[in-house]
């Protein structure tokens, strides 16, 4: 299992790497350790210890709170990128998405309301609860009656998808 903090300080590594114009089975060599150990230590695989760190910083240059500088932020984008890989995996997701791009800013904004809308109702599994919620989809979507033909297709393509999509 990979840490958030292994791939940031891994990622750290592989940038301070390259800085030096070093290759994996370089810095591997300088380490005393396989060019896949390296490989597991930059995709954040493995724990680097304090120990390897210290080695590393030495050999790299680079002072050791360079490995942890900005994993806050970091963080962030690890988990960024792990939902972005999860909706990359699910075609649904992807097909919604784009339909999605091709709404307006205001629809956007409208569709946003009545998933947040659906999403909060669902939390509830009271019966009633689920039909207030299925009468304020119905309220959003007949918001919709003024809009152009091409616009609506695009929405009920949207709804089908979603419905489709087991929560």
């Amino acid at each position: 299992m990979s840490y958030p903090i292994d791939v940031f300080i891994g990622n750290k590594l592989c940038n301070a790497r390259i800085e030096a114009n070093m290759s994996q089975g370089e810095l591997a060599k300088e380490m005393k350790i396989t060019r896949q150990m390296l490989s597991k230590y930059e995709i954040g695989k493995s724990s680097l210890t304090m120990q390897r760190l210290n080695e590393v910083t030495k050999i790299l240059n680079k002072d050791f709170n360079y490995f942890h500088e900005g994993y806050s932020a970091g963080e962030k984008l690890i988990k960024k990128r792990d939902r972005l890989a999860k909706i990359d995996r699910d075609p649904k997701l992807l097909e919604i998405l784009d339909l999605y791009s091709k709404l307006s800013p205001d629809l956007r904004k409208i569709i946003t309301r009545l998933l947040r809308s659906i999403k909060s109702s669902k939390i509830n599994t009271s019966k009633n609860e689920e039909q207030i919620s299925d009468i304020q989809a119905l309220a959003y979507i007949r918001s919709f009656r003024n809009l152009p033909a091409k616009r609506r297709s695009i929405i009920v393509s949207l709804v089908k998808k979603l419905e489709s999509i087991k929560c």
